[in-house]
């Protein structure tokens, strides 16, 4: 596993993991650059409306990634 590789030790490894797949939230970033926090499961209709009420309602697609 190459994160495992990257790791110093088994309590980095460790540290690690729980930082990359078991945090309660995302972080997201609008498109003028700012950053937003949402919770860990949320999608982009989620972040929409985190934008604004009606930017939610009218939302009819999204990109991620660029796609």
């Amino acid at each position: 596993m190459e994160l495992q590789d990257q790791a110093d030790d088994a309590k980095e490894f460790v540290d690690t993991v729980k930082e990359n797949y078991l945090a309660e939230e995302i972080y997201v970033f609008t498109p003028d650059g700012a950053v937003r926090s949402l919770p860990k499961d949320s999608g982009p209709i989620d972040f929409a409306y985190e934008i604004h009420t009606k930017i939610g309602e009218k939302a009819t697609g999204a990109k991620v990634n660029g796609r």
